[in-house]
């Protein structure tokens, strides 16, 4: 294996690494932050019970206006402001929730998991395709296979993050109206779709430039 290819995979590596465990940590930070609140309330004397949820928000009357302000400590002026993204705890919850939202909940719960082995599993397949090139066995049948494997999982991602955006947007949608902001659903990851999709192409290019040199070392 050239060493360029190396400086390329440890980069790779080191990217998908910070882009993994950043991530991770979203996700831990947001349950210590529900955790703590809810300690407080529970030494506050205070009920408990609440709802995390996260969602996109946009101003009602369009992207261009400023609904909200906050001061800018630095030169004491009023900063009109506009957001973007946002936690909800919920306190005020519904005495009866639908059985539709309860199972969105839970298949929400089990996409988590799907997405968080989609990630862990993608770097095994792309370690094994890396490692054939210094094996001289890139050029196989075999390892266009595993090749074909990490478009799939790419699309597979993209599905199913797209599935649990569009839950989460259906939940946000029963639990929550504000009033000068509508609540919208987060872009979808099409990035993950059309970096599939050309690796997906490429290895079939692949897969057929190896069946036609095949047939032809047969015809010789």
């Amino acid at each position: 294996m050239s060493k360029r290819l190396y400086v390329y995979t440890a980069i790779l590596a080191i990217t998908y690494i910070i882009f993994l465990g950043n991530r991770v940590y979203e996700i831990i930070d947001a349950g210590i932050g529900g955790a703590k609140l809810g300690m407080r309330e529970f030494e506050n004397g205070e009920p408990s019970n609440f709802d995390v949820l996260g969602g996109k928000i946009t101003p009602r009357e369009g992207t261009a206006t400023f609904p909200s302000a906050m001061i800018n400590n630095k030169t004491g002026e009023n900063i009109r402001i506009e957001f973007r993204e946002a936690i909800f705890y919920l306190k005020q919850l519904p005495n009866i929730i639908p059985l539709h939202i309860k199972i969105l909940k839970i298949s929400n719960s089990l996409l988590i998991f799907i997405l968080i082995g989609i990630f862990i599993y993608l770097p095994f397949i792309a370690y094994k395709v890396i490692k054939s090139v210094s094996k001289d066995k890139f050029y196989t049948i075999q390892n266009i296979n595993k090749i074909r494997e990490i478009p799939i999982l790419l699309l597979c991602l993209f599905f199913v993050d797209s599935i649990y955006k569009i839950f989460t947007s259906i939940i946000n949608s029963f639990y929550i109206q504000l009033e000068e902001y509508n609540i919208i659903m987060e872009e979808l990851n099409y990035s993950c779709l059309f970096i599939g999709l050309v690796i997906l192409i490429l290895s079939e290019i692949l897969r057929y430039t190896l069946v036609i040199k095949e047939e032809q070392e047969l015809t010789v």
